[in-house]
């Protein structure tokens, strides 16, 4: 299921349209909400946020992971100045970086729900699709690849997103 089932008119993100496009593909075996904004319900939650794409993996066996993740996307040419901890957009330093958001993201929905995520792993992810970064790409320390879907990887997002919540299901054993 991806809702809403059609894009809005009023996206401007050709970044964000590409992204919507390849998950319609996918959409029988993942829950995909678009662009979903929540208001915090307390001063533990971010105060008012917005979510590019959640995604929810559906188990077809009670004994598989079930789990969440917040794609935050990002167009154009990303790369990271490890010397100087700063992300670039196009050449321009951007006001949020994006792991940072992502991660709060993911955060504030682990403490929205937190009934819930005490059985679901709730993850956070960055989707670049209009670059590929090369395997040598020094990466903030709290970001590893598999936290990444590139443009290379984004041709085989079914097996990316398999790939990220088995590695989610390993890392958040309970």
């Amino acid at each position: 299921m991806i809702y809403p089932y059609e894009l809005p008119k009023d996206v401007q993100s050709k970044a964000e349209k590409k992204v919507f496009n390849q998950l319609r593909i996918i959409k029988e075996h993942y829950d995909i909400f678009f662009s979903r904004r929540f208001i915090n319900r307390s001063q533990f939650e971010k105060k008012e946020y917005e979510i590019d794409f959640i995604i929810a993996n559906k188990p077809k066996k009670r004994s598989q992971c079930h789990a969440i993740y917040c794609i935050e996307i990002k167009g154009g040419l990303i790369e990271y100045d490890g010397e100087n901890n700063v992300w670039r957009q196009n050449g321009q330093v951007m006001d949020k970086a994006p792991d940072v958001q992502a991660s709060a993201y993911a955060h504030s929905l682990i403490k929205r729900y937190n009934m819930i995520s005490k059985n679901v792993v709730i993850d956070w992810a960055l989707c670049f699709p209009d670059c590929e970064i090369p395997d040598n790409t020094q990466l903030p320390t709290n970001l590893a690849y598999d936290k990444i879907i590139d443009a290379r990887s984004a041709l085989y997002l079914d097996k990316k997103l398999e790939v990220m919540i088995e590695t989610a299901k390993r890392n958040y054993k309970k």
